[in-house]
């Protein structure tokens, strides 16, 4: 079962650092390349080859094209959907390094999509995380709110802390030792997820079938990236070297069914790498931050024109 596969990984590590506050099958992903714009050479009726002004002619439109017009990619969503498994997680944070590890095993599963979300509230200890955005410590403490409201006689619902996973919306308290959450039974809504690569990302999150995705659903999009390292050098892990898998470098939500079909931009960070980042989009039910759907895109399958 899937439960046994998530909470078989991993070892017990959670010396937790708490904040005030309120609280399978397999996925099948159809991927399409192509590139965004098309040339073709055609000859007059005459049936005369192409000559060296029209190639010259042709050339030339090539050389003036925008630098950041890219290869379109397209994926759709399957019969059956992955489980998104969000970690929050800080470099100031002793007791994540294992949480990370056990993450970095998802980098390959068909059957669950990782995100790791860096949070800002151990920065004021020593130790600044570059990946850490204060957008993210709000996606947290909202997604502990909500799964407070469905957690009945826990004590940890509603606490805010690192590491701490969520599975499809809701926390998964003991993690690792109980069992993950009770995933949705739901039928998956389809969707697909067009991504523009330029010197921003564009993506676009859209039903297939041209109809509107429901408006009591919101999308969210996330650019991760594997194989980052930090030596640091202040703080709890003081001296260490820590590698990251699955990060996220930039997020946009929550957007509305009508944002999302119009293209969230994701900005690119420095030193970023195609080949070892991918573009996540998943919808959620905007009153309790439930998962209905994840896809994923890598983007080594978005090639720059020549």
């Amino acid at each position: 079962m899937a439960q046994t596969a998530i909470g078989a990984q991993g070892e017990r590590h959670r010396g937790r650092r708490a904040l005030s506050g309120s609280s399978t099958q397999q996925h099948s992903q159809q991927m399409v390349v192509g590139n965004a714009l098309s040339f073709r050479c055609r000859t007059p009726s005459t049936r005369r080859g192409i000559n060296m002004r029209e190639l010259f002619l042709l050339l030339g439109s090539l050389a003036i094209l925008p630098s950041d017009l890219l290869a379109a990619c397209v994926a759709q969503s399957g019969a059956q959907r992955p489980h998104l498994v969000e970690l929050y997680t800080a470099e100031g944070c002793a007791s994540c390094p294992p949480a990370e590890r056990w993450m970095s095993s998802l980098r390959t599963s068909k059957d669950y999509v990782g995100l790791e979300f860096h949070v800002d509230y151990f920065d004021a200890q020593g130790w600044r995380d570059p990946f850490a955005d204060p957008r993210y410590t709000a996606r947290q403490k909202l997604l502990v709110k909500h799964s407070a409201k469905t957690t009945h006689f826990n004590t940890q619902a509603g606490i805010v802390y690192t590491p701490q996973v969520i599975v499809d919306g809701h926390v998964w308290t003991n993690w690792p030792k109980a069992a993950p959450p009770a995933f949705g039974t739901a039928d998956p809504l389809p969707i697909s997820l067009d991504v523009a690569l330029g010197t921003t990302i564009l993506a676009k999150v859209a039903s297939p079938s041209g109809t509107s995705l429901p408006s009591s659903y919101q999308v969210d999009v996330a650019l991760s990236e594997n194989g980052l390292s930090s030596s640091v050098k202040a703080g709890e892990n003081r001296g260490k070297r820590l590698d990251h898998d699955l990060v996220v470098r930039d997020f946009a939500g929550p957007l509305t069914p009508a944002q999302a079909e119009t293209g969230a931009e994701l900005k690119l960070p420095a030193g970023f790498d195609p080949a070892k980042s991918a573009v996540v989009a998943f919808v959620e039910d905007a009153k309790n931050s439930e998962i209905v759907q994840v896809l994923r895109l890598p983007l080594d399958q978005c090639k720059r024109l020549p």
